[in-house]
C-alpha cells in the first residue's frame, strides 16, 4: 500500500464501486466503478463473508487479506452519496507488527479459555504447560477473582489471583 495515503473506495447499499482513489487500486487494479466489490475483489455473487458493512461493524477491524495474505485495517464508514442515498467509504491501510499480534489474541472468554487449555513450551521452565488445570474456571464466571495455579516446578505452587 502506498506510503501517501490509505487506499479508499465508495460503494453503494446494493455493494456496487461508486469510486476508489488511485491507492486502492495499486492494491486492488480489479476494482470496477459500477461492477459489485465482492464480485471485483473476491468472485463472490455476494457480499464477503467478512465484510465490515454486511456485518454491520463499527470502528476499524483488522483482517487477513485473502488475497495479499496480509493483514489490513479496515474500516466502513457511512456516508451519504451525491445522490442522496446511503454508502460506505472503506478505508484500508497495511498494518504493522503490533496491530497483526493484537488480531491474532482472544477477544472472548470462551476463546481465551479454549487458549488456556493448550498445552504450551514454556521455554522460563525449559518445559511444557499441564493440560490439567484447576477446576475452578473464574475466567469464565463474572464476578470472580481471577485464580490460576501454575505447577510447573516440581515441588511448589504459584498462585496468581486478583
Amino acid at each position: 500500500m502506498s506510503d501517501k495515503s490509505s487506499g479508499i473506495y465508495v460503494i453503494d447499499e446494493d455493494y456496487n464501486v461508486v469510486s476508489c482513489n488511485d491507492t486502492i487500486l495499486e492494491v486492488y487494479p480489479q476494482l470496477k466503478k459500477g461492477e459489485k466489490c465482492h464480485r471485483c475483489l473476491m468472485n463472490l455473487d455476494e457480499p464477503c463473508p467478512a465484510c465490515p458493512v454486511a456485518r454491520k461493524i463499527k470502528g476499524p477491524q483488522t483482517y487477513m487479506d485473502p488475497i495479499r495474505k496480509i493483514y489490513e485495517t479496515v474500516d466502513a464508514v457511512d456516508m451519504v452519496l451525491e445522490n442522496g442515498r446511503p454508502g460506505h467509504a472503506l478505508v484500508l491501510s497495511t498494518v504493522g507488527e503490533r496491530e497483526t499480534v493484537s488480531a491474532l489474541l482472544p477477544k472472548t472468554l470462551p476463546e481465551l479459555d479454549r487458549l488456556l487449555e493448550h498445552e504450551y513450551y514454556d521455554s522460563l521452565t525449559d518445559g511444557y504447560s499441564s493440560r490439567s488445570m484447576p477446576s475452578r474456571r473464574p475466567f469464565s464466571q463474572p464476578g470472580r477473582n481471577v485464580y490460576r495455579s501454575l505447577s510447573t516446578f516440581p515441588g511448589r505452587t504459584f498462585t496468581v489471583s486478583s
